[in-house]
């Protein structure tokens, strides 16, 4: 769907306690033009953390698309 035709709602939920950040990545190029918004644990300049063997993280998010 091109954006000039894009005429819906979207909502994107997230628990900002398990993904404190937002990364927005975006290509404007003529005929592509995508926009992701990513959310994550830990910033783009910030060490990954590590788990331990067994050890694991929930998280959880929404997408809601409307007209």
């Amino acid at each position: 769907v091109w954006a000039s035709e894009w005429t819906h709602n979207a909502m994107l939920r997230f628990d900002p306690a398990s993904l404190p950040w937002l990364q927005l990545w975006h290509d404007m190029r003529p005929s592509v033009c995508v926009l992701a918004f990513e959310p994550c644990s830990v910033g783009r300049d910030m060490p990954l953390p590590l788990l331990a063997p067994g050890e694991a993280v929930s998280t959880s998010l929404s997408l809601l698309l409307a007209d």
